[in-house]
């Protein structure tokens, strides 16, 4: 086992002369092999050593007897120690998460600031061969990619190390007994409640038995094949990003790529492109396969002005030569205050946009002829006697309703945006003209059912949303 230690510390660049490790300590045979291993190789790296003990709360006197255990060990190896404890119970009700994802959440939490409070520059993890096994036979069954298959890192983010990765449970155990030492045993990794211990304890000896021997072996095998290729492709993916990446100084704008750019990778390469653009935006957060698929159907399927929206208030819009990734929170909304629009004449909005508004007669039957002649979106026609005077106009409010023509019912505002695909940076500057009943026009859009012009009509109000420039309407 020793010897396999030494080998990845080598190999993978885990520590340092001179560095502090921290090293998470449970009181398991694991995490105690661990402890006396790189306490037996410290002289030989040069790497100074701190143990960690963490109580979750979850196995009371068991528990206090595991913390006493390590308190031993750590002295008889003259090593100094820390202890923490987390109720962890308490915070899987919080969160509405399973005790273990959030044991393991709160452990490595609780790890790092440790780490932080006493100086360590790496943090030593007791994973070894059977649990790399088991992590990809249970990333497997959920549908995992190749980085799913990769297992777990011998080095992750410069800071986690696995020295115990590529030795096993058998190689653990004989290591424990010719050295003298004992160590103590979790009852709870016996319950067959949990997914993992039923893959450990029921699956894996069933493959073995019936179908491969030496499974783990090749378990892990294909772990560091898979994580090699998929470290190739991360490559190859963040040189291909980086060089789509466009400059924008607007304040809203995380990320800007050359849409011809992204379109041209594979797709290999493109699910990681738009992983990564994602994690640079929200500085480090993950974004699962569902949404990654979603940008990629936008990227090959989308049209311009369409955007999606994605965890943590990032939205990403296609416009016609970038794809923007956009900081919902950053965005600049000035807004329209509420003004009456006068009836005949014209009202300047923010950024220079022009309403203006006339009356005008006609013969019973030709309004409607006429409407049918001159619709456009800038245009707005509605009946003089189904508006109820004044008119206003100003941006849209929340919980804002109308009834779209032609659409059949009521609608949120914020629906018919999102389906109209009107670009999120643009929903609070579109004019939103409203009569004392409600809204009669989203302003270069729709008219609500409730004021549009029939056969009988022949009095109207038209509205026509202009730049300054532009020419009033017929």
């Amino acid at each position: 086992m020793l010897a396999k230690v030494r080998r990845a510390l080598q190999i993978h660049k885990m520590v340092r002369a001179g560095e502090l490790v921290l090293v998470a300590v449970s009181g398991g045979p694991d995490s105690s092999a661990l402890l006396h291993a790189l306490w037996t190789l410290q002289q030989e790296f040069g790497y100074q050593l701190q143990a960690a003990h963490i109580n979750h709360l979850l196995r009371g006197e068991e528990a206090l007897a595991d913390s006493d255990y390590v308190r031993e060990l750590a002295a008889q190896l003259q090593i100094p120690v820390m202890f923490a404890s987390i109720n962890v119970g308490f915070f899987a009700h919080l969160w509405g998460q399973s005790i273990q994802v959030a044991a393991r959440r709160l452990r490595y939490s609780c790890l790092h600031w440790m780490a932080k409070n006493c100086g360590a520059n790496k943090i030593a993890l007791g994973h070894h061969r059977d649990d790399q096994a088991e992590t990809v036979l249970f990333r497997f069954l959920r549908g995992t990619g190749l980085d799913g298959l990769g297992g777990m890192k011998p080095v992750l983010q410069d800071r986690l190390i696995r020295p115990l990765l590529w030795v096993s449970k058998g190689e653990i155990t004989e290591y424990l007994r010719q050295h003298r030492l004992s160590s103590r045993q979790d009852s709870s990794n016996e319950k067959r409640i949990y997914t993992r211990n039923k893959i450990r304890l029921e699956l894996i000896p069933h493959l073995e038995k019936e179908y491969n021997a030496r499974f783990q072996e090749a378990a892990v095998r294909l772990a560091d094949l898979c994580r090699e290729e998929a470290d190739f492709l991360n490559e190859l993916a963040w040189n291909n990003l980086q060089a789509a990446e466009l400059r924008d100084d607007k304040q809203e704008v995380l990320q800007a790529f050359d849409l011809l750019r992204m379109q041209a990778a594979p797709r290999s390469l493109l699910r990681r492109m738009v992983r990564m653009a994602f994690q640079k935006a929200s500085t480090g957060k993950s974004l699962q396969a569902v949404h990654v698929e979603n940008v990629v159907r936008l990227l090959e399927h989308g049209q311009t002005g369409e955007e999606i929206s994605l965890p943590y208030g990032i939205i990403i819009q296609r416009e016609a030569k970038r794809l923007v990734f956009l900081d919902i929170h950053r965005i600049s909304a000035p807004g329209i205050p509420v003004t009456q629009l006068p009836i005949p004449g014209r009202l300047e909005l923010p950024g220079g946009v022009i309403i203006k508004a006339e009356i005008r007669v006609f013969p019973p039957g030709r309004a409607l002829q006429w409407v049918q002649a001159k619709a456009c979106p800038q245009m707005a026609v509605l009946d003089y006697h189904s508006v109820q005077l004044p008119l206003v106009v100003r941006s849209r409010l929340p919980g804002d309703r109308f009834r779209p023509l032609g659409q059949g019912g009521s609608k949120k505002l914020q629906d018919f945006l999102v389906d109209s695909k009107v670009p999120h940076r643009m929903r609070n500057n579109i004019p939103v003209c409203l009569d004392q009943r409600g809204i009669v026009w989203l302003a270069g859009y729709q008219i609500d059912e409730r004021v549009k012009v029939g056969p009988e009509s022949q009095k109207i109000i038209v509205l026509q949303l202009n730049s300054p420039s532009s020419s009033s309407a017929d």
